[in-house]
């Protein structure tokens, strides 16, 4: 299992790795907030409720993405492979 954190830029080939990790852990953060939620359909994804605020976000993202905030994200990290596509 990895935890991909993911921006706009590395979407594409973030996406493809972590489908082939079936316990995949996807990170939105940044523009990636913006990728096409059917591309992400299924897979585990978090976003940062700090922004998703501040990009006016919260009626647009799916409800399957989980919103926590920065110190959740950080334990949620913490002992696990971090693969960054940032």
């Amino acid at each position: 299992m990895a935890i991909y954190i993911v921006d706009k830029n590395g979407l594409d080939i973030a996406v493809s790795y972590a489908a082939m990790d079936s316990n995949a852990k996807v990170f939105l953060i940044q523009d990636g907030l913006y990728a096409p939620s059917e591309l992400l359909k299924d897979l585990k994804v978090f976003v940062f409720s700090e922004e998703v605020e501040e990009r006016g976000l919260g009626d647009v993202l799916p409800a399957s993405f989980e919103r926590i905030g920065y110190d959740e994200g950080i334990d949620i990290m913490v002992d696990e492979r971090i693969v960054s596509f940032c």
